[in-house]
């Protein structure tokens, strides 16, 4: 009750009503924002997905390359 009054202090006619709409449109602007994040991150990995499916060697060339080196590997450089 303490905080309902007090955000009717701050505004007399929308009280709680109107801080619970802001947060609505807050979050109905951030689920648009991680929609179109998403959709540019299926169209940036889809030529990569492309690329690798037409050449089947080259998805374990890439992942060779990506892969972690082991103790052993840095133990022969020294």
């Amino acid at each position: 009750m303490v905080y309902e009054a007090s955000a009717r202090l701050r505004d007399p006619v929308f009280g709680c009503t109107g801080i619970t709409r802001q947060f609505q449109l807050q979050i109905s602007d951030l689920q648009s924002q991680i929609t179109a994040t998403q959709a540019l991150l299926q169209k940036m990995r889809s030529p990569q997905a492309q690329i690798l499916a037409s050449r089947p060697g080259l998805s374990k060339f890439i992942d060779t390359i990506n892969a972690p080196l082991n103790e052993d590997d840095d133990q022969d450089e020294i």
